[in-house]
């Protein structure tokens, strides 16, 4: 008796990333089913590969909805489901395939955890937002009683706000279990050509 096809998701290699990389979605697929996302979930997935040059993230993960609301309505982003947006350089540096493959294991797992209706995606978001706002709102505090000056006030206030938002993200219930379900590495999906 055969396996069931795996449902398969949407996978765009962008740039000159199909010049460098190999991606196999079909291990991406199975990753995808490991860590308990359905069936729909996995063929209303989309993940994206490009060589954007990115300053403070390799990778990210997006409702549709969300994606649509920020960036438009595409081929990438349309019906229900995740974007998984993953660059191949940071800060000017290209980055190896093991980063690569870790970034897309961590973002699977935020896939994963939508696809289950995992409540700590939620709490996870609202406190990396909400160290966003509390770290500018604790800094503009404290430099406004030092001086009136405009451009000090703003820079102060948003060095803050990334302060607070970074100590939220390693805080977050949902980033923390991406970080150790990703923790061992041993994804081969994307290999050089």
């Amino acid at each position: 008796m055969s396996e069931p096809r795996l449902a398969q998701p949407q996978v765009f290699v962008r740039e000159l990333v199909d010049q460098l990389l190999a991606v196999d979605a079909q291990l991406i697929a199975r990753t995808l089913q490991d860590r308990g996302t359905s069936p729909e979930g996995i063929a209303n997935t989309t993940i994206i590969f490009d060589a954007k040059n990115r300053l403070s993230y390799k990778g990210s993960h997006t409702p549709k909805l969300f994606d649509r609301l920020f960036r438009g309505t595409n081929e990438d982003n349309k019906g229900r489901g995740s974007v998984i947006r993953v660059g191949t350089r940071l800060r000017g540096r290209d980055l190896t395939p093991e980063e690569i493959n870790h970034t897309i294991d961590h973002e699977l797992v935020h896939v994963a955890q939508t696809d289950r209706g995992d409540f700590a995606p939620i709490i996870g978001n609202l406190a990396i937002w909400g160290g966003l706002i509390g770290g500018a709102v604790t800094a503009n505090r404290s430099i406004s009683k030092r001086t009136k000056r405009l451009i000090p006030r703003v820079a102060f206030t948003a060095v803050g706000g990334v302060i607070g938002n970074r100590i939220a993200y390693q805080l977050a219930p949902h980033e923390r279990q991406a970080r150790s379900a990703s923790a061992n590495g041993n994804m081969a999906a994307i290999t050089k050509k």
